[in-house]
């Protein structure tokens, strides 16, 4: 029985789609640009709210800056400080259970024939014990506790060496000073982090409302037309659940069309967004279930509520009320709806952009 119902739902739908082509069309591309723009500007804010995430207990690691105050002069922000300043912090604020310095510098590294300028870190022996990198070759918790050694990703241990895990190897720097390949990391993101280099060296070395009214607006200038046709069908025996299930399914209809072509628009958009923005924003809802399922709550909702007029209201009708042209008193209801919808639409818009 249900999918008989489902199956007669959906045909009444598709020749109510079929039947108003240039409306249809308006709606549905104009919802999917909407759901489109929606969908990127949530992942460059989700993008741009993920720093360093790859990294473990990302949530309680924190970058120490410096604010200058010169007098006469505005207020400057530094995202260094003196390298003397962990000292004095550790004692001073229980909370903090380590401490760790990094300083960037760009040197010249060199291994046989290949050579090139690098940006490293040089860092303290315990950096590793704040910063807690993926790591495919060695022991970072040692890594960087003898003198002269170096830390590298497996790009730069391909690049310089050739292999995977070049541990113990030699490396020339600023072509006078050796040091020896003490662990491997896994790359860093290309965003989404405030590292410049994945390479590190001991210290002690010598990231539309808009649209949406209007698709429910046209909706329900739409379903108002189609008064006649429910007087018509109420008329002929028609009881109102059949309605409002017909109503229903040709909001979803249309969202669900809207939503996949907004999802194809973001795939071919996003890299020219990346490029634009400098950002690394990713669209993997293919394998984000998360992701996925916000995206469906937040067009389902806005096919409920563009839907709820035509199959609350209009299913509602007495047929010889409709007949007789007097369905103008119910325009109240109408007017109460598109209250509604100007000011709650973006609240189920917004749930399609994930958190």
């Amino acid at each position: 029985m249900v999918a008989v119902v489902f199956r007669n739902c959906l045909a009444a739908a598709l020749r109510a789609f079929a039947r108003s082509g240039l409306y249809s069309a308006i709606s549905v591309f104009g919802l999917a640009i909407g759901l489109g723009a929606a969908i990127l500007v949530g992942l460059i804010a989700r993008n741009e709210t993920r720093y360093d995430h790859f990294l473990p207990g990302y949530g309680h690691i924190y970058l120490a800056g410096a604010m200058l105050i010169p007098t006469g002069h505005p207020v400057l922000f530094d995202a260094g400080t003196p390298s003397w300043i962990s000292a004095a912090m550790a004692p001073r604020f229980a909370a903090i259970e380590a401490i760790t310095r990094v300083s960037l510098q760009e040197v010249r590294l060199k291994h046989g024939g290949v050579e090139a300028q690098e940006n490293i870190y040089w860092a303290d022996p315990n950096v590793f014990d704040v910063l807690r990198f993926p790591t495919l070759a060695g022991n970072l918790q040692t890594a960087l506790r003898q003198p002269d050694s170096i830390v590298v990703t497996r790009s730069a241990a391909r690049k310089y060496f050739g292999r995977d895990a070049p541990l113990g190897a030699a490396i020339l720097l600023n072509d006078a000073h050796p040091m020896r390949v003490t662990a491997v990391i896994a790359e860093l993101p290309d965003h989404n982090t405030q590292f410049e280099s994945g390479v590190f060296a001991s210290g002690t070395s010598s990231y539309s409302r808009l649209t949406a009214v209007n698709f429910i607006n046209l909706t329900t200038a739409r379903a108002a037309c189609r008064a006649l046709e429910v007087g018509i069908r109420k008329a002929s025996g028609a009881g109102r659940w059949p309605l409002i299930a017909q109503f229903l399914g040709e909001s979803v209809l249309y969202t669900s069309i809207a939503a996949v072509l907004a999802i194809m628009g973001v795939e071919l958009l996003l890299p020219t967004v990346n490029s634009f923005l400098q950002t690394g924003a990713t669209f993997a809802w293919w394998r984000e279930a998360a992701q996925m399922a916000w995206i469906a709550t937040g067009a389902l909702l806005l096919a409920l509520l563009a839907g709820s007029y035509p199959a609350l209201v209009l299913s509602a009708f007495r047929p010889v009320n409709v007949l007789k042209a007097r369905s103008a008193s119910r325009r109240p209801a109408h007017d109460a709806y598109r209250h509604f919808a100007n000011h709650w639409s973006g609240a189920g818009f917004s749930l399609g952009l994930g958190p």
